[in-house]
């Protein structure tokens, strides 16, 4: 799956990831492989993902996600840190 993370201003991340979980308004979700397309609001808390076999957080306040034929695209409004720390 291709995984981007953006805000209006910035790129944090682009690239193929493995799973990605998201905290959605009715509680936390993950998308694999496959997953039916769908557009959710965030609230604050980590999006994880999966890449190259390591697990990668990036805490967000608020945002929004779309989900469309393994593409993934992470809208943040506000985000507390830059990905790549690993848990």
């Amino acid at each position: 799956m291709y995984l981007e993370i953006i805000s209006p201003d910035k790129i944090f991340f682009r690239g193929e990831t493995e799973q990605v979980s998201v905290p959605g308004m009715a509680g936390n979700f993950t998308v694999l492989p496959g997953h039916a397309a769908i557009v959710s609001l965030l609230v604050e808390g980590d999006v994880v993902y999966i890449e190259k076999d390591l697990e990668k957080r990036f805490n967000i306040i608020s945002g929004m996600i779309e989900v469309k034929n393994d593409k993934i695209v992470v809208c943040v409004d506000k985000s507390r840190e830059t990905p790549g720390n690993e848990s």
